[in-house]
């Protein structure tokens, strides 16, 4: 044998799943989580993008013969520049015959980890107005408003409450407790839908993960 194809997700679901556990107790772990989780969906997706770009279409299910084809004309799986949304996209639209709906669950969620992945992946200098902390705060400033994704972590259900009387970045509020749980349990849930669209990917996409059960609370 000459060659060999090496499958990450399995790898990058098991990082993402530890540190979400250890979140609970370790702030930096939810970091760990959150990239992680974000990872997995997508090498779990370039994973399908594989198999349907290299299988002949003899060998697949006649439910996917189109996908392959429309994968195979806009070279989703060589391409850099296709993002997570459209590979999903594209995946419903030729195996489920419909459209996401992104302004509901999971899609929206996971729209909301992917922009939180993307912006502590290319952390640059962060503008926040703020104001000087009193004596009974924690923070010499103060944040006086916070970024757009940090109070999307708080409606997402992320974090339960944005600290009062510290400076908020996006980069403290993605180590809060409960983001670490929340970012596992939003790229599980993307998964049990992709897999809904072809009951085969499903096998492959969780059969080794479980739902993670935490209470964040406790």
């Amino acid at each position: 044998m000459e060659e060999a194809v090496f499958f990450s997700s399995n790898i990058l679901s098991t990082i993402a799943y530890n540190a979400a556990k250890g979140s609970l107790t370790a702030p930096d772990d939810n970091v760990v989580s959150t990239l992680f989780s974000a990872a997995w969906v997508e090498a779990s997706l370039n994973e399908i993008l594989h198999d349907l770009t290299v299988k002949d279409e003899a060998l697949l299910d006649p439910q996917l013969h189109n996908a392959k084809r429309v994968v195979a004309a806009a070279n989703l799986f060589e391409s850099r520049a296709a993002s997570v949304e459209l590979k999903l996209n594209v995946l419903c639209a030729t195996a489920a015959q419909r459209e996401i709906e992104w302004g509901s669950e999971p899609w929206q969620h996971l729209s909301l980890l992917l922009q939180v992945r993307n912006w502590l992946m290319h952390l640059r200098p962060e503008r926040m107005k703020v104001r000087l902390g009193t004596e009974d705060e924690p923070s010499t400033l103060v944040s006086r408003e916070v970024h757009k994704l940090v109070t999307g972590l708080k409606n997402a259900g992320a974090i339960p409450s944005i600290p009062e009387g510290r400076l908020v970045s996006v980069a403290t509020a993605a180590s809060l407790r409960g983001v670490g749980v929340w970012s596992y349990s939003v790229a599980y849930n993307t998964l049990a839908e992709v897999g809904a669209w072809h009951l085969p990917w499903k096998r492959s996409l969780l059969l080794a993960h479980e739902p993670i059960e935490i209470d964040p609370h406790v």
